[in-house]
């Protein structure tokens, strides 16, 4: 799975579910806008799953503190979609 790799003094540390982009460390991967990533900090452990956009300063939305690998499940189609072009 894509994801990114976060600098150690990063929000998401700390509690916070955004990654902005001044806090990414390094992207692995190649993930496309609105992949689902992997989140890790910077000894490699996981801290979550979220939701990638390069074009944004919010390159990642954490929706899970876990590994996941898809949302769909989560949403109805119709609030998906609402999600997708906000994020």
């Amino acid at each position: 799975m894509a994801g990114i790799v976060v600098k150690p003094r990063a929000r998401i540390l700390h509690g916070h579910d955004w990654v902005f982009s001044s806090e990414v460390l390094k992207v692995f991967g190649n993930p496309a806008d609105g992949d689902v990533i992997s989140l890790k900090d910077g000894k490699d452990r996981l801290i979550g799953s979220a939701i990638y956009n390069s074009k944004s300063q919010i390159v990642a939305r954490r929706f899970s503190r876990r590994r996941a690998t898809a949302i769909i499940s989560f949403c109805k189609p119709s609030r998906w979609r609402w999600t997708c072009e906000r994020i």
